[in-house]
């Protein structure tokens, strides 16, 4: 590890680490058909419902883990741009051979920080199961808000979803489940709340939207009235 890395730099690089090739072949069964609907108590069906109802022809996904989100969404035939970012390489090539036929443009970045595209702008971006990764809390991870929506189109959407870690009534598994992610360092959200999040949004953008369903809270935001 480089030692010249920042503490959060650190974090970060800690959390990408995590998610291997042989992790990735069987990270969708574990979070979906596992964690989110046992451990969060979410349907792990409305994040995909989420992904149908915001998405749009010209969009970039962010922390996009295998792509199977793209892949199952019922509008990904009317996407004629797709952008898929991650700071992880191999998440990067597992949802671009799942993705082939779209021609997805491929990003690896740390939304930390500024990054570049292409000189257009997304119409969407989706970003799920990625704020909770980040390290710090949302006063420090809403820069993520600012960096994006630099590649944002005006009357764009930002849209996801996280796991929140404080202010919930947890069930005692998932209290233990949630200490052991983030002991482990594949989640920093101890101090990830609902108010936060919906506070960060606020600061970057003119209309949100926030719902939270067990664990996992629902976002979306926007300059331009989606209501």
């Amino acid at each position: 590890m480089n030692v010249n890395m920042s503490y959060n730099d650190r974090r970060v690089q800690k959390a990408v680490n995590i998610y291997s090739k042989p992790l990735l072949w069987v990270y969708d069964f574990i979070v979906y058909q596992l964690a989110t609907p046992y451990m969060l108590h979410c349907p792990a069906d409305l994040i995909l419902e989420h992904y149908n109802e915001n998405i749009r022809p010209n969009h970039l996904d962010v922390g996009v883990g295998t792509g199977c989100l793209l892949k199952g969404c019922k509008q990904l035939k009317d996407i004629k741009r797709l952008g898929i970012m991650d700071l992880n390489p191999n998440s990067l090539e597992k949802s671009k051979q799942l993705l082939n036929e779209q021609h997805p443009e491929v990003y690896q970045a740390n939304i930390l920080k500024p990054f570049e595209t292409t000189a257009i702008d997304f119409d969407s971006i989706g970003m799920n199961y990625l704020l909770h990764c980040v390290p710090g809390n949302f006063e420090e991870k809403e820069v993520i808000f600012e960096n994006l929506k630099e590649h944002l189109s005006k009357d764009g959407i930002l849209f996801g979803c996280t796991v929140l870690g404080k202010d919930i009534n947890n069930a005692l598994h998932t209290k233990l489940f949630l200490k052991l992610y983030q002991w482990i360092g594949i989640f920093n959200n101890a101090e990830d709340t609902h108010t936060g999040l919906k506070k960060s949004l606020s600061r970057h953008f003119t209309y949100y939207e926030v719902n939270v369903v067990g664990n996992v809270a629902f976002f979306r935001a926007s300059d331009c009235s989606f209501l």
